[in-house]
């Protein structure tokens, strides 16, 4: 079976998504001479892109944050693993420029190649290992595995949060009913599963905008109450280093808050004007300067308001009995269901693809449903409609399975904060801190005179990824089981 023949890659499914919801806001002056792409977004449409893409349940998290981390940690720590992740993605953009231009390809071509984390993982380990070595090809699929742990984690974290911010309005208004976190999961799975037999992405970009439009909304509400409904607490109260068995918890929090390094690659290849991507007051950093500022501001103020009451998610300190705060949890319920399909998206798309290449018969429906060698158009037309129904009958059961598994881990481990906790030490410290310094350095080693600092600047950095890989899954492993054997 033949690539051109397999569906989508990761790559392309988060390009389209891009594509299809672009915000198209074209120049008023004449630009200046500079790389650009006969189609594609404006660097505004680019930039909501970027901030959309760092935006969910992490920031909602960030009050817990701070409190593992305390008031003055926290607040210093934050800025310096901003710089750092900013830091990363900027070098997993110079790799894949890298590994583009060794392509050797004209420059219409490159303008549109899309080439994605895992598509870098594979193609630069094959220009520096021997031939027929198969370390690029095992690279590039634990890549993956990183990337669809990362997305499904984030589809777990989604499944705890939608029945938890709906319960608590359902027990305000009815309190004898006394619907359990459980009953409300099994509620929102059939929806769910249905949502997410959706396959083209035309038909998911509205829905992305809603979702835009409804957290957007949402979190101007909750940064309102933060600063007009009601006193912060004094300082004096708050811890302002946390003690040191509890940084583990911070560091993995807050790692999965800037969740969007695997989209840094499709957004830049969808750029009209792609140098106005990456230079020091471009749109890379413009963006994640917002979003860095936007964890803060939460993080901070939200600490600051809620002290050592805050919970895993800052909606579920709102008091319920006020009604604008009501529909800020029914809207962000609603806004996080959405997304959970293009979350979902991603992460079945990679598997699929991989499940494709491995199967005979898969690979023998795709033939059947598009072969009409030596059949007549009736017969070659019945044999194409059954294969395709198989096929669709086959992905429909699969895409459904994986959603069933999303739910039964959600529903094992109900706790917004252990799985973020777990999801950002394993899956977010490896995209967003280990991998990109690795690749630097199997790059770029020895191409300039500061090979030195540049072994220890990235030393330092997965050294310190690394820290929140093994401290962070270990102790959220620990409150995890602590939590199964209390429950």
């Amino acid at each position: 079976m033949s690539d051109r023949e397999l569906p989508e890659s990761l790559n392309n499914s988060q390009t389209d998504l891009i594509w299809y919801n672009s915000i198209r806001i074209e120049s008023f002056s004449s630009p200046k001479p500079r790389q650009e792409k006969k189609q594609g977004t404006s660097n505004t449409g680019t930039l909501m892109h970027i901030i959309k893409a760092n935006i969910g349940t992490g920031v909602l998290a960030m009050p817990l944050a701070f409190k593992n981390g305390g008031l003055a940690l926290s607040s210093i720590s934050l800025w310096i693993m901003a710089f750092i992740c900013i830091h990363c993605m900027h070098m997993l953009l110079d790799c894949a420029k890298y590994v583009t231009a060794n392509m050797k390809e004209d420059i219409e071509e490159m303008l549109n190649k899309t080439v994605g984390y895992d598509d870098v993982v594979e193609l630069l380990l094959k220009e520096k290992c021997k031939k027929d070595s198969k370390w690029p090809a095992r690279f590039r699929f634990i890549t993956s595995l990183f990337l669809v742990i990362g997305q499904l984690g984030f589809c777990c974290v989604y499944l705890v949060f939608i029945p938890t911010n709906i319960k608590q309005v359902l027990d305000f208004y009815y309190p004898s009913i006394g619907l359990s976190l459980e009953v409300l999961m099994c509620i929102t799975l059939l929806p769910l599963i249905l949502f997410c037999l959706i396959k083209d992405l035309k038909f998911l970009a509205p829905f992305s905008a809603i979702a835009n439009l409804l957290m957007i909304g949402s979190l101007a509400v909750i940064i309102y109450g933060l600063f007009f409904d009601g006193p912060f607490k004094p300082i004096e109260r708050l811890d302002l280093i946390a003690p040191y068995n509890s940084w583990p918890v911070y560091f993995s929090s807050a790692i999965y808050a800037f969740e969007g390094i695997s989209l840094v690659l499709p957004v830049y290849h969808e750029m009209k004007y792609k140098s106005d991507f990456s230079p020091w007051n471009g749109v890379l950093n413009t963006g994640m300067s917002l979003v860095s500022i936007m964890y803060f501001s939460i993080g901070f103020f939200g600490y600051l308001k809620y002290g050592s009451d805050s919970a895993p998610s800052i909606t579920l300190n709102l008091q319920t009995s006020n009604i604008f705060y009501q529909t800020v949890k029914i809207l962000f319920a609603i806004a996080i269901f959405i997304t959970y399909n293009l979350q979902f998206f991603v992460a079945a798309d990679i598997i699929w693809i991989y499940v494709l290449r491995s199967s005979k018969y898969m690979q023998s429906l795709n033939t059947n449903s598009g072969s009409s060698i030596n059949l007549s158009e009736s017969q070659a037309s019945d044999l194409n409609r059954s294969a395709s129904k198989i096929y669709n009958l086959i992905n429909n059961v699969f895409r459904s399975s994986l959603v069933i598994l999303t739910f039964l881990l959600a529903i094992k481990v109900p706790r917004i904060d252990l799985f973020i906790s777990l999801v950002g030490a394993i899956a977010s410290s490896t995209l967003a801190l280990i991998l990109p310094p690795v690749l630097d350095l199997v790059a770029f080693w020895k191409s300039t005179n500061k090979t030195f600092s540049r072994l220890l600047k990235n030393l330092s950095i997965i050294i310190f990824g690394v820290y929140i890989f093994i401290a962070g899954t270990i102790v959220s492993l620990t409150d995890i089981f602590d939590y199964l054997k209390n429950n």
